[in-house]
């Protein structure tokens, strides 16, 4: 294994690491979903901050194995951390509902945040 590839595996851990860690510190771990704040913590913290280990580790990865410009690194960073926000804020929640094994009942608030979530990814 090459060490790009393994700098960029590791980043990626790192990533889902730091993600969980977080979301069972700050954002009430597996009942994140349960109140509008912890979800807004959640989308702070495993879909914006953990992300950012991962973009910087794998581009910089890529720039050291000579497979990315230096110069480029901002465009790169910026392209694969969109890349991980997108990822995170659309598979996470899917494997965190799934893996406590009830479902959630659908209100009015939970629709509302749903659409405020979908529409921050979006953009």
């Amino acid at each position: 294994m090459s060490s790009t590839s393994l700098g960029i595996a590791s980043g990626n851990t790192l990533e889902g690491l730091l993600g969980a860690w977080l979301v069972t510190r700050f954002a009430n771990g597996r009942n994140v979903f349960s109140r509008s704040q912890d979800i807004f913590a959640f989308t702070a913290l495993a879909g914006f901050l953990s992300t950012t280990v991962s973009a910087t580790i794998g581009v910089t990865s890529l720039a050291l194995g000579g497979y990315a410009s230096w110069d480029r690194f901002g465009a790169i960073w910026l392209t694969w951390w969109l890349g991980d926000v997108a990822g995170a804020l659309v598979v996470a929640p899917v494997l965190i509902l799934w893996g406590t094994g009830r479902a959630v009942a659908l209100t009015r608030a939970r629709a509302l945040e749903f659409g405020l979530l979908l529409g921050s990814v979006i953009l």
